[in-house]
């Protein structure tokens, strides 16, 4: 079993340690390549790393791939052309996702300057790498100095701490709280980040609302705008919660989701076309788990049919399975997901679809038949 010390730091923490390890520099990393979902901390990354930068005396070059401004062939020219005037270069390069995914054996051209790049004796020439969607085995994701896997913060309290208190988001809402002069006690806390949702951008700015007018205003100051992602509402159809479930639902509609662009998205058609697929998906994984388990297979292999991996998933995947053990319960869930499917496909889908399905799928409390 996984124990908490095989854990990946929270992005938080490798956020601290590499503030520490900047702040004593006197080179930078030669390559740090950062991943993930979690825009907020990548700024904080780039805002780290470019001013100590410029603190050591490096000329930073910011090439953005997303805005038409720099080419990857431009780029491949520059990082092979050694400096004429300023010995320390940072590169900044992002928004060049697509020229970076390897989609056969040979790597891309870019994949193959960037590496080229790392391995000449240029300690004095360093990349700072913003890839959203690379992968942990990705060869510039193996070839970094500096590794850092910027994740979105649980707003959910794990298994084995059921305590809303203890949730990442509210843990980082007290301590950005404090960053900002604020005071902020655990419930305080819990109040924003459930009113906000996981937007740290959004809780920045509730935060200095309550700055302003004082804790003893919160609940008058703080907007009530949360949003969730679809797929994070379809765990919690299958967590059995028919309130909580009911609450994510109507979350989810009433104030939509934020995608990767920052824009909130509240046309109901497009949630849904998102919702469906996630509650589908998991119910086939969870009869492939239970099937394994009544044919006989072990834990560990019923987990690996779910498509389990880490910590976080292995856990509730053990927890959504002690629930409901039986394939003819999964089956159940999964006849029922696949029929709001053919829903969708005709176009009669509507909320009150989903808040059928949370009753229907809830679980009877323990100790309490249903």
């Amino acid at each position: 079993m996984s124990t908490t010390s095989s854990r990946a730091p929270a992005p938080p923490e490798q956020i601290d340690a590499l503030a520490q390890e900047l702040a004593r520099a006197s080179l930078l990393e030669r390559a740090v390549v950062v991943r993930g979902d979690e825009e907020y901390f990548a700024r904080r990354v780039y805002e780290l790393v470019t001013t100590r930068a410029r603190e050591l005396g490096y000329e930073v070059l910011v090439r953005d791939g997303s805005d038409g401004s720099t080419s990857a062939s431009d780029l491949l020219g520059e990082l092979s052309t050694p400096p004429m005037f300023e010995p320390r270069q940072l590169f900044v390069v992002r928004g060049f996702d697509a020229e970076l995914r390897s989609e056969g054996k040979e790597p891309p051209a870019l994949v193959k300057g960037l590496l080229a790049f790392l391995a000449r004796n240029e300690p004095e020439r360093a990349l700072l790498l913003r890839a959203e969607s690379m992968r942990a085995d990705h060869r510039l994701a193996k070839a970094a100095t500096r590794p850092i896997a910027l994740r979105r913060l649980y707003d959910s309290p794990p298994p084995w701490k059921p305590d809303p208190h203890a949730t990442e988001l509210v843990q980082w809402v007290r301590r950005r709280a404090k960053e900002l002069g604020l005071s902020l006690d655990p419930r305080g806390a819990l109040y924003v980040a459930a009113a906000t949702g996981s937007d740290l951008g959004a809780i920045d700015a509730q935060l200095e609302r309550v700055r302003i007018a004082g804790p003893q205003a919160l609940r008058e100051v703080v907007e009530w705008q949360a949003t969730s992602a679809p797929w994070e509402v379809a765990d919690q159809f299958f967590g059995g919660d028919a309130a909580r479930t009911l609450a994510a639902v109507v979350g989810l509609f009433a104030n939509g989701m934020v995608d990767k662009d920052g824009r909130r998205q509240t046309d109901p058609d497009t949630l849904a076309a998102i919702l469906v697929p996630a509650l589908v998906r998991t119910a086939r994984a969870g009869l492939a788990a239970a099937e394994a388990r009544a044919s006989g297979a072990s834990e560990e292999r019923a987990l690996e049919a779910a498509g389990a991996s880490g910590p976080r998933a292995l856990d509730t995947w053990r927890a959504r399975l002690a629930a409901r053990p039986l394939p003819v319960q999964w089956q159940a869930l999964f006849d029922d997901a696949t029929e709001l499917e053919r829903t969708a496909r005709r176009g009669g889908l509507v909320v009150d679809h989903f808040v059928g399905l949370a009753l229907r799928w809830r679980l009877a409390p323990k100790g309490r038949s249903s």
